[in-house]
């Protein structure tokens, strides 16, 4: 169905960015966004890590609003 798609793109664009983060940050970031308390991350943060992980917070916030909503139409 079209909303299945659209979540299987949601799902590549989720998998994109955690082959650009290390994945246990990745996961960690994106448990944090939605709300659960966790502790800091194992890996020390360079300065490029950082900027990643700012542009993955800011990307994330968007794009679990608009994950959620289409789920409700399934």
């Amino acid at each position: 169905s079209e909303v299945q798609t659209r979540l299987e793109v949601r799902l590549r664009q989720f998998l994109d960015w955690t082959g650009k983060l290390p994945t246990p940050i990745a996961i960690k970031e994106a448990t944090m966004a939605r709300g659960l308390k966790l502790g800091p991350h194992s890996l020390a943060s360079d300065g490029q890590l950082q900027r990643d992980l700012d542009q993955f917070r800011e990307w994330f916030k968007g794009w679990l609003a608009q994950t959620l909503s289409e789920c409700k139409h399934v």
